[in-house]
């Protein structure tokens, strides 16, 4: 019987399927880009005398949405070029 740390389709150390890690990508991904677009409305109609801290703060949030939404993108790459090598007929899992 497979428990969630000890599924048969994962290789060495990893505690799921790449198939289960790319669909929370997915959700994480549209998550963040739902945040990124108030971040960006909120920019767009900040006012010149809009307080530097409260752009500092809203720059913050938008620089950290993007670098994690790269992060995501590399994630994906990796998980999908893992996910084909497991798959190439004749490799032991």
């Amino acid at each position: 019987m497979e428990t969630p740390h000890s599924c048969s389709r994962c290789s060495s150390g990893d505690f799921v399927p790449p198939e289960a890690a790319l669909a929370q990508l997915a959700g994480y991904r549209r998550f963040l880009e739902r945040w990124l677009d108030v971040y960006e409305e909120m920019d767009s109609g900040l006012l010149a005398g809009e307080s530097v801290y409260s752009r500092i703060a809203l720059r913050h949030g938008i620089v950290r949405v993007r670098a994690t939404l790269g992060w995501i993108d590399e994630s994906v790459r990796i998980l999908t070029a893992t996910a084909r090598t497991q798959e190439e007929p004749g490799r032991q899992r």
